[in-house]
C-alpha cells in the first residue's frame, strides 16, 4: 500500500527511489512489482486523459458576480481551461434576476454558443444552450411563455430597467452552489462534444427540485438571422 502512494504519476526510476526511502522494509525489485500489477489490471500505465480543451467564458449581469465566480471555480474544478486555439467555444452569461434580452441576444449574434444562468431569490433556471440559426434561444422561451402569461409580453421591455428600481435577488449559497455545478456540468458535456441537456431545453432549479422544460424554435426567433457558419 505504500509502494501504491508513491506512484501517482512517477516514472520507475523515480519510484525506485523513492521506494528505498520510505520503504525500506520491501526486498522485492520495484519494476518487477509494478509490472506485476500492470499486469493484474490493477494499475493504469497510461498518462491520465487531458481535460477537453475549450474557449470558455463567463460573463456576469446585475450583482452576479458572486455566482459567476461560484461557476468559474465549477469549471475549473472540472479542468476546463481557456484554449483559444480549439474550435469549440462556449459563452456563459449569469444574471441576478431577469436580463435584459438585448443583452442574451448580442451574444447569441456573435455566433458563439451561448448558456444563460438566470437566478432569482429561491429558483434558478439554465438554458436553452443556443447555437444562432441551429437551437432555440432564449427569446424562443419568452415567446411560449407569453403565448400563455400575457402579463409576460408585457414584463419583457422592462427587464434590465425597470419601472421600480429594486436590489437584486439573494439566492441561497445552496441554491447558488447547485446552478454553478449544473452549469459546469453542461460545458463540460458540450466541451466532450455530447448534447447537453439544455440544448432545446431550460432546466428550473427551485428547492430540491430540478425540472426539465422543452423550449421549441419560434416562428419569430430573431437568432435564426445569425447562423453559425
Amino acid at each position: 500500500m505504500q509502494l501504491l502512494r508513491l506512484l501517482d504519476g512517477r516514472g520507475l526510476d523515480a519510484l525506485a527511489r523513492l521506494a528505498s526511502e520510505r520503504v525500506p522494509e520491501l526486498v522485492d525489485d520495484v519494476t518487477a512489482v509494478v509490472n506485476e500489477l500492470v499486469a493484474r489490471g490493477a494499475l493504469d500505465p497510461h498518462p491520465p486523459t487531458a481535460p477537453p480543451a475549450l474557449t470558455l467564458r463567463v460573463q456576469a449581469w446585475g450583482g452576479s458576480q458572486r455566482a459567476a465566480a461560484l461557476v468559474r471555480t465549477a469549471l475549473d474544478d472540472l479542468g476546463l481551461r481557456p484554449d483559444p486555439s480549439d474550435a469549440s467555444a462556449l459563452l456563459v452569461l449569469v444574471a441576478a434576476g431577469e436580463p435584459p434580452r438585448g443583452w442574451v441576444a448580442r451574444a447569441v449574434e456573435t455566433g458563439v454558443p451561448v448558456l444563460p444562468l438566470v437566478l432569482g431569490d429561491d429558483w434558478g433556471r439554465l438554458g436553452p444552450l443556443t447555437l444562432a440559426g441551429r437551437t432555440p434561444c432564449l427569446g424562443c422561451h419568452d415567446a411560449a411563455r407569453a403565448a400563455w402569461d400575457p402579463a409576460w409580453r408585457a414584463t419583457l421591455p422592462q427587464l434590465g430597467r425597470p419601472l421600480v428600481p429594486a436590489p437584486p435577488p439573494r439566492p441561497a449559497t445552496s441554491l447558488v452552489l447547485r446552478a454553478a455545478a449544473l452549469a459546469a456540468e453542461q460545458t463540460l458535456a458540450w466541451a466532450e462534444r455530447r448534447r447537453p441537456e439544455t440544448v432545446g431545453a431550460v432546466l428550473h432549479l427551485g428547492g430540491r427540485r430540478l425540472e426539465h422544460e422543452a423550449v421549441l424554435v419560434h416562428e419569430g426567433c430573431t437568432s435564426l438571422l445569425h447562423r453559425a457558419e
